[in-house]
């Protein structure tokens, strides 16, 4: 998870991708990829009851990119309730560019993250291998090399998720749930409460 600020707006990014199997039920498959690649929390998206997990070790109050760009995306569902498939491109330094790619609604692994313009050129050419894609960016750099290739849509991702900032809550899947702690420390205060009375009238007694 890293933190980006594109003109005055702070944006998370960089949460691992996973999409879940759908074999069985849907808490204990996200537990399980969260098991196996070691981050704590997780965010569910779905399209079509096919879902999509985005992992993390830390949370963070600020929007989500990957998430609003999915929101912003599901607006653009055609009369088959088919969503377009979307990769949105930030500059973010010298060298260096933000990629998401939104897939049949839901955010596709192995994207939400930081990559060289050399890098950013290898994924998108795989990408138009099978050409269902709309391209978003505000980059001139990548405007330039795409041009005669792709068409660009010239819009960042403060644009393109203008209005979309959905209420997302991380749920832990590893480590105690904090209703453990609460629960445990309720019932020892209770005990430790009965204890206390059980004295009092102990001594009560014995001066009896």
């Amino acid at each position: 998870m890293q933190i980006l600020e594109i003109k005055g707006k702070k944006w998370v990014i960089g949460l691992e991708w996973e999409i879940l199997p759908g074999d069985g039920s849907i808490n204990e498959e996200a537990k399980e990829i969260a098991q196996k690649t070691n981050n704590k929390y997780g965010i569910l998206l779905d399209y079509d009851n096919t879902y999509a997990i985005g992992l993390t070790n830390k949370t963070d109050k600020n929007p989500l990119a990957a998430v609003c760009v999915a929101e912003a995306n599901k607006a653009g569902m055609d009369s088959n309730r088919e969503y377009p498939d979307w990769v949105v491109l930030e500059e973010v330094g010298e060298d260096r560019y933000w990629m998401c790619v939104i897939k049949s609604g839901i955010p596709a692994p192995q994207y939400d993250a930081v990559f060289s313009l050399t890098e950013i050129k290898e994924k998108i050419t795989e990408l138009l291998i099978n050409d269902t894609f709309k391209i978003f960016t505000n980059s001139n750099e990548l405007v330039s090399v795409f041009e005669g290739i792709k068409e660009i849509n010239r819009m960042g991702l403060n644009e393109i998720t203008e209005g979309f900032n959905p209420k997302i809550q991380y749920k832990k899947y590893l480590g105690i749930p904090t209703w453990v702690f609460i629960t445990t420390g309720s019932i020892m205060l209770l005990v430790g409460g009965l204890y206390g009375v059980s004295q009092l009238i102990e001594g009560a007694s014995l001066k009896e």
